[in-house]
């Protein structure tokens, strides 16, 4: 019994990781917000930065309604 709820546990633990993870795909995709390219030498522009605070103010709200 406490293996069967255990193991329901960690599949909604792993189910609500996938929704974030496609929530933060749709706002990126609807804000047209794209993570910047770190590998590329060149300096961030403010675009850049912009994209990532955006990004993580949604990723963080979207966490903390979740776990709320």
């Amino acid at each position: 019994m406490l293996c069967n709820k255990n193991l329901r546990y960690s599949n909604f633990i792993a189910l609500s990781n996938i929704q974030i993870l496609k929530r933060i795909q749709f706002e990126a995709k609807f804000y047209k917000i794209y993570t910047p390219n770190f590998s590329t030498k060149r300096s961030m522009q403010s675009t850049d930065l912009l994209g990532v605070f955006i990004f993580c103010r949604i990723f963080f709200n979207f966490s903390k309604s979740i776990f709320s």
